[in-house]
């Protein structure tokens, strides 16, 4: 029987101790505790799976595994795991909170490649533009 990679985790999930797929893009688990079990909710759509454990992991029992060590790590007052860029996040809530981030206009920033040696052998540079659109001088 061929199960797809989302329905794999639940029953994997559901193995391990005891999972329900409760609405789309949630899975109740009763995560293990030292007093019990305790009901957490890992927030995530198929989709997201297929990323985090084929761009992230690249195995599907290593991903299932780590899905697992997140629940297991989860403090008392995380009742979620929340998907977020191949991964879950503890959450207090069932979304993440949004953090807002204002750039340094003054903050200037360089890439560069090294060969072996150390020498730089490619640069690139992100500067910001001024008034006039020129780059700055050095």
């Amino acid at each position: 029987m061929h199960r797809s990679p989302w329905d794999r985790l639940v029953a994997e999930l559901d193995t391990w101790t005891a999972a329900v797929v409760t609405e789309p893009g949630r899975i109740e688990v009763s995560v293990p505790s030292r007093d019990g079990h305790r009901d957490v909710v890992v927030v995530m759509t198929p989709e997201e799976w297929d990323d985090m454990w084929g761009v992230a992991w690249g195995d599907l029992d290593a991903a299932i595994g780590e899905v697992k060590r997140i629940l297991g790590r989860l403090q008392r007052h995380e009742r979620y795991a929340v998907y977020a860029q191949y991964t879950l996040e503890p959450s207090t809530g069932a979304t993440l909170p949004t953090v807002d981030i204002d750039p340094d206009p003054d903050l200037r920033g360089e890439w560069t490649v090294q060969d072996r040696d150390g020498r730089v052998v490619s640069r690139f540079r992100d500067w910001p533009t001024e008034e006039r659109g020129r780059r700055p001088r050095r």
